[in-house]
Parts: structure tokens; sequence; C-alpha cells
């Protein structure tokens, strides 16, 4: 070889390594890792979207963005959705998740991006200052109903979003007249306390649960002591039936206020007729709101006498609403609507209607369907009402009946 081709070839190979240092090559980047760069570990009220879309960056060996590689979102803790699923990186390699919005409980929020073998995960919380102490008493109960009971609170949760007054219990306060025998409160409740139990009520298909509301605040009347009773003779056949937690949903929601708190605010009227009305201005509102306008002009229709007294004046009426999870009869599938969440905010409650499920009132025709397909109409729960009344510094008055 010429001495001047020699130089040549030198130099040329000089120049490439001096490439390959600085990390340029002509070779097509190949992705080396997958990481969020940007909307991680934010915050949002259950049900809708977070503020910032979290945005994934596929990088090559050299922490360099690699462009047009597909990304795939998913969510996997918290039950959320998104709007879209795949995403392709753009010029600087970055890929921003679609819409995400959360899910309609306070549990941990999980987001997932996947592209080839790589993955990356980031996390959301569930706005709420609502806060419930679930203790639960008595028998061991089966993992699947402490589970449900859980998973209640949680729901709940992500639809009451606002704090309450805190409240001393002083020196202790008995529960034996809240149907806790042996049990003793004490301390600071915030903002809610609940004994739960599974145990003997009296037999299979009778009586499934008792619950409701013992101890309410002085002031605004919301719950600061609930109890759920559930009998441990039915709980194996809701489990076995996958109902298990929309009935410890329902009874836990008149454990804050729905129906069993009604009367305390004046919010019931035909009380022990075969018509009563729910005239909360939220939950009138609510109702217009899921297509209800035609069977709410001003009032919620709510289960009169013929129901019976677990049932009665504390339910919306379920040959009009039907499967909504505040009717009398508890199904298979039972949306908690915006109707219900937002009732509780005519007794007090800061809400989030953000969290109610999909739902809309029933014709009439597939509201007799969903009828027929309930169980059968017994009376099946009973209703505990407020028992005392305490103020923030724990001093206790016997609630009177009217």
């Amino acid at each position: 070889m010429l001495p001047w081709k020699r130089q040549i070839v030198r130099r040329l190979f000089l120049i490439s390594l001096v490439a390959t240092a600085c990390g340029e090559s002509t070779a097509p980047p190949v992705p080396a890792s997958l990481v969020f760069v940007r909307g991680q570990d934010q915050s949002a009220l259950a049900g809708t979207v977070v503020p910032i879309a979290p945005v994934v960056q596929v990088k090559d060996q050299f922490g360099k963005g690699v462009p047009g590689v597909d990304v795939r979102f998913s969510v996997v803790d918290g039950g959320g959705s998104l709007s879209d699923s795949i995403v392709v990186t753009d010029a600087s390699g970055e890929a921003a998740a679609p819409q995400w919005r959360l899910g309609t409980s306070a549990v941990p929020q999980t987001l997932r991006a996947t592209s080839g073998s790589f993955t990356a995960t980031t996390s959301a919380i569930i706005v709420t200052d609502y806060g419930i102490d679930l203790r639960f008493v008595g028998p061991a109960m089966p993992a699947a109903a402490s589970a449900a009971f859980t998973a209640a609170a949680a729901r709940i949760r992500g639809s009451v979003t606002g704090d309450l007054q805190d409240v001393s219990t002083g020196a202790g306060q008995d529960l034996t007249d809240c149907g806790v025998p042996g049990e003793t409160l004490s301390g600071v409740v915030d903002d809610i306390v609940i004994y739960a139990s599974v145990a003997v009520i009296d037999g299979p298909g009778r009586v499934l649960a008792r619950a409701g509301p013992c101890f309410i605040r002085s002031v605004g009347r919301q719950t600061i002591v609930g109890v759920m009773q559930f009998d441990s003779a039915d709980v194996q056949t809701l489990i076995d039936q996958a109902r298990l937690r929309d009935v410890i949903q329902h009874e836990m929601l008149h454990v804050i206020g729905i129906g069993t708190l009604w009367q305390q605010y004046n919010l019931l009227t035909g009380a022990g007729t075969t018509d009563p009305r729910y005239t909360g201005a939220l939950g009138v509102a609510g109702c217009i709101s899921v297509g209800g306008a035609a069977v709410c002009p001003g009032s919620v229709p709510v289960e009169g006498t013929p129901a019976g007294p677990g049932t009665a004046d504390s339910h919306w009426r379920e040959s009009v609403f039907g499967n909504e999870l505040m009717t009398g009869f508890v199904g298979q599938s039972n949306p908690l609507s915006v109707m219900s969440i937002q009732s509780l905010g005519d007794v007090g409650y800061v809400t989030n209607p953000n969290a109610a499920d999909q739902y809309t009132v029933p014709t009439q025709s597939s509201s007799a369907l969903l009828r027929s397909l309930s169980e059968s109409p017994h009376a099946w729960e009973e209703m505990k009402r407020p028992v005392f009344t305490m103020r923030p510094d724990g001093r206790v008055e016997r609630v009177q009946r009217q």
C-alpha cells in the first residue's frame, strides 16, 4: 500500500475510534432501558385523571433516547383505566401515557410501561382525608370476610373525602349498648371506628346482618362509632356466590349514614307509609343526573312498609332503582351510584361523586327484570339506629327517639 493511502486509512480508523468513544454509531440505536422521567408519584381524587401524564423514556446503552419504539401502558393495581394502551416514542425516545383515570377505591394505584423485555412502574395516591378504623371483634372470621371489610372501607374512603372533627372519648366508653359487650372505646376518634364481627345470629337463611351507627356527633350528627355483625351461618354462602363484598359494602354505607341518619336531618317524608320519599337536595340531584328526572321530581322514592322493618324507610326503592347498591335486596351486580354518594353530602360529609360506578336508572321493563332476578325479599338485615350522641370532649347523651 502506498504511503499516502496508508495515512488515509490510519486517519479513518482514528476517526472511527473517536466516534465510538463519543457514543456515535451508524448502526440503529438499540433499546437498553426503560424509565419514567416525568409524572411519577402523583395524587388525585378517586375516579379522576392524574393531572400530569406520566412519561417514560426508552434509552440505548449510551443513555440516549430511542425513537420509534412501541411502549405499552397498563394499569396493574387500583382498578383504574387508560384511554388507550400503545404509544410510540418520539424523537427524544419519550412516550407519554394515555389518559390515566384512577380507580374508585383508596388503595395503591400502579401504572406499568412495557417495551420489549423492559418494564417500569409508577404509582399514584388517592386523595382522601376521611379515616375508617376497622376493628375486628369476636371469633376469627374467614380471610375472605376480613378482606371484604377492608375493601369496603377503601371504597368508602374514595367516595367520602373530607376530614371530620376529632372526638375524644375521655376515660372510655362502654360499648355494651352498641351490641359489642366487653369492648371499651378510648382515645381520640378520627373519623370513625367500626366494630366488625362474624358470629352466630339466628342460623342460615334468616337475618344475615345487623349494622348501623351507635355513637354520632352531637354537632353534625355524622357517625363516630358503628357496628357491623354478620351471621357466620350465612357468610360462606355469600363467599361462594361472590356477593360478600357488595353486601358488606351495603351494610357499611348504612353505618356511615345512608338510611340510618336521614331522619336526624329530616330528609325523609312519609316514614311508616307505603310511599316514603327522600328529600335531600344532593341525593335528588344525583338521581336526576343518572337518568331519574321522571322518578325524582323533587324527592327520591324509598322502600315503604310492604318491604318490612329491616328495609322500609332506609333503602332506595327496588322497583324503581333495580340493582343499585343501596336498594333493599342485594343481588349479583350492585353499582354504587352518584345518587348514593351524594346523599352522604346531605348528611354533612364531603363527598367525591367521581368515585361512583356507572349506573343509569332502569326503565320499568328492565327494572322488573332485575327485580325478578334478585334474591327473595325476606327480612335479611336489621338496621341499627343511633343510640348516643357524643360531644368533642367525650360527653355523651342518649338519642331521643321521635
